[in-house]
């Protein structure tokens, strides 16, 4: 069961004795015409999945189609790519 309380372990509910704060993480959104498929990859690499692998085991997709996806997000600069072979790993610019 996913504990709701706590995004990337920041704490977001703090109970005290006359009050209760919510923080709500600020979660960065690109406005952008990507189609859903490039926006799932997107938001796999956004969550953390660096990896090929961990790209397609968050968005469910075949190697194939998912490569082709980074690469197009690559092209476009929504993601970089760093490394090559095994060892390459996606990420969001800065």
């Amino acid at each position: 069961m996913a504990d709701h309380n706590h995004f990337r372990g920041i704490n977001l509910v703090r109970i005290f004795e006359n009050s209760i704060v919510i923080i709500f993480p600020l979660l960065q959104s690109v406005s952008v015409n990507l189609s859903e498929d490039e926006g799932r990859i997107y938001q796999a690499v956004q969550s953390g999945n660096e990896t090929t692998r961990k790209i397609n085991e968050a968005v469910g997709f075949g190697i194939t189609k998912s490569l082709r996806l980074i690469n197009s997000l690559v092209k476009k600069g929504y993601i970089i790519k760093v490394g090559e072979g095994r060892g390459t790993k996606y990420m969001l610019p800065k």
